[in-house]
């Protein structure tokens, strides 16, 4: 199977200046195997593709301000839907990709209704 894969400018342009020699198909076939054979597990950079590690200051910021900020929603017995709602908020606040445009988690109104 042939496919073409779009690379914008830039990238291409700095690729080319700091890895000329790079094989590019061997790397899309190795990236592809790899998240075949991937669980996603990991966080990784958006831009360079390097593992974040997880006992990194900015993972540990966030584990820490996402588990404190729910606990005024524990004080008050808060329900899961609570917990996301504040998840979301220390998420966006921390500017995580996507934060503001994913949708929180909610039962059918069905549900809701008799809640």
């Amino acid at each position: 199977m042939r496919v073409n894969v779009h690379v914008p400018d830039d990238l291409a342009r700095r690729v080319k200046e700091r890895l000329p020699d790079l094989n590019v198909s061997a790397l899309v076939q190795q990236a592809l195997r790899g998240m075949l054979e991937c669980s996603h597990e990991r966080v990784c950079c958006a831009d360079c593709g390097d593992v974040v590690d997880p006992s990194g200051d900015a993972l540990a910021r966030f584990w820490k301000e996402l588990l404190w900020s729910w606990e005024p929603l524990v004080d008050r017995q808060g329900t899961a839907e609570g917990a996301a709602r504040v998840g979301k908020e220390v998420a966006v606040r921390l500017g995580v990709p996507d934060a503001e445009r994913t949708p929180l988690p909610r039962p059918p109104r069905s549900k809701r209704m008799v809640a």
